[in-house]
């Protein structure tokens, strides 16, 4: 069980990295005219922190906070599986393939760069 402290530590996390989301979404729509690269751009950003901390010594309770909560917040699979299921059913399953394949090549260049980036720091 989770101690009040490290809940509202995670739940504080959470609303940050959603706030974070957003912005990545408002910025792709603006800068690149789409919301799902703007999307994209959140998910890789929050693999990218992921990397960096999962690299980093630290205390149990920063893991459950920072992952869980900020870039918890931050990601979202539940918005990318919405772009992809209205890709399909507006007839562009290969659209769909080529952002599944972009997002997740993307998140894997992400935290190993993350990863890399978290060692060269500690």
């Amino acid at each position: 069980m989770l101690s009040a402290p490290i809940a509202l530590g995670v739940a504080a996390g959470g609303a940050l990295g959603a706030l974070l989301r957003l912005s990545c979404i408002r910025l792709g729509a603006r800068l690149l005219g789409s919301e799902p690269l703007g999307v994209t751009l959140g998910n890789t950003l929050a693999t990218l922190a992921v990397g960096v901390i999962l690299a980093a010594p630290r205390e149990a309770w920063v893991l459950l906070c920072a992952v869980g909560g900020v870039a918890g917040g931050m990601g979202t699979l539940s918005t990318l599986c919405t772009i992809l299921i209205s890709k399909v059913n507006h007839g562009q399953p290969l659209a769909a393939l080529c952002y599944l394949a972009l997002n997740a090549a993307l998140g894997m260049a992400a935290i190993w760069a993350g990863h890399g980036i978290g060692v060269a720091l500690c």
